[in-house]
């Protein structure tokens, strides 16, 4: 009895040393399988988790695109507009696309409304992205807040941003409010599917009014007229620096 007991002591040991030993060889191999994220060299990678199977070393230096001067602007008729800067630091590359979030607060913190929209950035690009005519009061709004999607990087090599300027800008008071007209000018040999031409009148502690518009299917070298109307705002009650038109070329995603 004594013995058959023993045995079964030995073989009990035996299978937990068998079973023991299967477990740690699945652990150990949980544990040396390489990945992007395990902050080693491995995997054939160039880099600590860059390189190889994983992301490239260039763009994993890269640094993140900056949100900022976020501004809400009321408008007529219980409609607001919202906009902000982006800002690519990057020299070397760009973005074919970026998804951002905005989120307008109300005056008690709730979440009144989220658009979700997408854009690019060429290389070094600061832009002003305008959201024009948001369906809201203005007296429940108290903020607004952006947040951003995973770029898309390219190299700025074979995305580069064309050349073009406005000039002729003139203002002339219309019902409701005023417009300004202008021209657009491409000045680079590419052509441009579509230019977004928008304006913002005041400060940003003082915002006045904006809109925008669109001019497509720009050919090289092309001048086009273009023509926005700015609601609420009289040319009178202007001074030259309260007028800023910012322009971003939507060149199709690579």
């Amino acid at each position: 009895m004594g013995g058959t007991a023993f045995k079964r002591v030995i073989y009990g040991a035996f299978y937990l040393l068998i079973i023991g030993g299967i477990g740690f060889l699945a652990f150990r191999n949980v544990l040396s399988t390489a990945s992007c994220f395990d902050n080693r060299k491995n995997q054939k990678e160039t880099g600590i988790d860059c390189g190889g199977e994983c992301i490239s070393c260039a763009i994993k230096q890269l640094k993140p695109i900056a949100i900022s001067g976020i501004t809400v602007v009321p408008g007529a008729e219980n409609f607001l507009s919202i906009l902000f800067e982006l800002k690519n630091p990057n020299s070397t590359y760009g973005v074919t696309k970026i998804s951002y979030t905005i989120t307008v607060l109300g005056n008690g913190g709730e979440v009144k409304q989220a658009i979700n929209r997408s854009t690019f950035l060429y290389p070094a690009e600061i832009r002003t992205v305008l959201e024009v005519g948001i369906p809201l009061a203005a007296s429940g709004v108290a903020s607004a807040d952006v947040s951003l999607g995973a770029p898309e990087w390219v190299s700025g090599d074979i995305f580069k941003m064309p050349t073009f300027e406005t000039r002729g800008i003139a203002l002339a008071n219309a019902t409701g409010g005023m417009t300004v007209t202008g021209v657009l000018v491409n000045k680079s040999s590419e052509h441009i599917a579509s230019v977004l031409i928008g304006v913002f009148v005041g400060e940003r502690t003082l915002p006045k009014g904006v809109s925008q518009t669109s001019v497509t299917d720009v050919a090289p070298f092309e001048e086009r007229a273009f023509s926005i109307f700015v609601p609420g705002v009289s040319k009178e009650t202007l001074t030259p620096s309260e007028l800023k038109i910012f322009l971003a070329a939507l060149k199709n995603p690579l």
